[in-house]
């Protein structure tokens, strides 16, 4: 069993090796130093990354792992690991400092530990509370669900610092492509005709070619890959990176001010000033000795009578 404190080896962004502790080693060999735990994790990597694959020793462990309880926090940290092995692989994460991914790899040397809260990821990227919770309710953060509390793991506090880096305009791009629509679209074929473009200017070679086939299957297709389906599961398209629950909120206060704004012209309209006698108030003109009324022949607020 996994202690609370035991750190996990963490896969590098080059897929060469790993990070443990604030040591980044090259490589996936046996290490008879560490847990089984992590003697089991490093042979996953080995068996999955290795050149040569895992050793036989490395695959006899393997062999001999116990299966771990399907409790909801060995299914969320085994999910986030599948999401963020991937993420390597595509290159999405490769440009993240190597001391971010050492705060990933043990978040317990700065106070922390998986699962993490928002207010851990605020600690640990150095974000305000404001942008995780926008991130947070745009979707842009993966999290897990653990014991009905949403909580975040490695997956989520590399894009947590990834967000953390990025300028105001980049997150909008992610929010809008991640919700499809319209403004998804337009971003898709910005992007693909950029792609078209650079491929045109690039040396000639196969990586020119596939740059520019890649910009134009994100312009043919961009429909396709960013619109969903009406139902449950599909999410509405906020305006300018909004959240649902803003959305919300915003349309509520203007729907009620607009409410209190009609309500009272009504009463103006309806019901004319009256005493307490519940008859109209009229005010009589007395006139005066040149003829005219007393209002008429006031003097207006300062100003002299003269």
């Amino acid at each position: 069993m996994r202690s609370k404190d035991e750190t996990i080896p963490v896969l590098r962004p080059d897929l060469r090796g790993y990070v443990l502790e604030q040591e980044v080693v090259d490589g996936f060999a046996d290490r008879a130093d560490l847990s089984e735990n992590q003697r089991v994790a490093i042979a996953k990597l080995a068996e999955r990354f290795s050149p040569d694959g895992a050793s036989d020793e490395q695959k006899a462990l393997l062999a001999a792992a116990q299966p771990q309880p399907a409790s909801d926090l060995g299914l969320a940290l085994a999910a986030d690991e599948d999401q963020l092995t991937e993420d390597f692989l595509a290159g999405a994460l490769a440009d993240l400092p190597e001391s971010a991914w050492r705060v990933i790899s043990n978040p317990a040397e700065h106070g922390s530990a998986y699962p993490l809260t928002s207010v851990d990821l605020q600690k640990l990227t150095g974000a305000t509370y404001r942008q995780i919770r926008y991130w947070n309710e745009a979707e842009l953060l993966p999290s897990q669900v653990v014991d009905g509390e949403r909580r975040f793991f490695a997956t989520g506090l590399a894009k947590a610092f990834m967000l953390f880096e990025a300028e105001k305009y980049q997150v909008a791009a992610a929010n809008a492509v991640r919700h499809g629509g319209m403004d998804a679209r337009r971003v898709l074929r910005l992007v693909g005709a950029s792609l078209v473009e650079n491929a045109r200017h690039a040396p000639g070679g196969a990586a020119a070619g596939k740059l520019a086939e890649a910009g134009q299957l994100l312009m043919r297709h961009c429909a396709e890959i960013v619109d969903r389906p009406s139902g449950k599961g599909a999410h509405a398209t906020p305006k300018r990176g909004v959240s649902k629950r803003g959305a919300s909120k915003r349309a509520h206060a203007t729907s009620s001010r607009s409410a209190m704004s009609s309500a009272k012209r009504s009463a103006k309209t309806i019901a004319p000033s009256r005493g307490l006698s519940g008859a109209k108030r009229t005010t009589p003109r007395m006139p005066s000795a040149s003829g005219t009324s007393a209002r008429e022949s006031a003097p207006r607020s300062g100003q002299s009578k003269r």
